[in-house]
């Protein structure tokens, strides 16, 4: 097969599979219980950005710009259990962000920052419509090791940073944190880990 059809095979299926984050918050599997990385956060690359520079050492960085997809499980800091009291048929929680990195093409390894929001399907949405309000929102940052990716073509990926939570929309029935800095302690915050492919 060439390189062109396996492209447009790729798309097709993620085409197909992208309407399925739509009621996300209503699915459960059993598959969908563990993440890849076993931090419960999984993300996906929807389209990406690259290009390439030198640095002052001369070595060659990938610097790239992606939306991506995924979801957090529910229980974990981005998928909060407090969202059941709005949301009680919640099984996982849509994740949608923006992330760049400055990764070296000699380690596959580099610096990675970006924003997220956790999303839930707005008022009036139909069940299949992709999840677009957001009611957790935030920002990440940390090293991201794509070196499987950039050395062997082998499409994967890690992220091991942190996270910070700057934003919760307080939905109808749930209360809402305060989170006026980063430094208070109920806050949350933490460090993660998310895969992408």
């Amino acid at each position: 097969m060439t390189r062109r059809a396996l492209v447009a095979a790729g798309l097709t299926l993620s085409l197909l599979a992208l309407p399925a984050a739509g009621y996300s918050e209503r699915r459960g599997s059993s598959e969908s219980k563990e993440s890849a990385t076993g931090t419960g956060v999984t993300l996906y690359e929807v389209s990406e950005r690259v290009t390439f520079d030198p640095d002052d050492a001369g070595v060659i960085l990938r610097n790239a710009t992606s939306p991506l997809l995924g979801f957090a499980e529910l229980g974990t800091p981005l998928c909060p259990t407090i969202l059941l009291a709005s949301f009680p048929q919640m099984t996982r929680c849509s994740v949608i962000a923006l992330g760049s990195d400055n990764v070296s093409t000699v380690t596959g390894r580099g610096a990675v920052v970006g924003t997220f929001d956790i999303v839930i399907n707005a008022p009036g949405n139909s069940t299949v419509h992709v999840p677009d309000l957001p009611v957790i929102s935030g920002t990440f940052s940390g090293e991201i090791d794509l070196s499987l990716a950039v050395l062997h073509h082998v499409p994967l990926g890690s992220i091991a940073g942190a996270f910070t939570i700057r934003r919760w929309t307080r939905t109808a029935s749930q209360p809402s944190p305060r989170c006026p800095s980063r430094e208070r302690s109920d806050c949350p915050s933490g460090s993660t880990t998310s895969a992408e492919s």
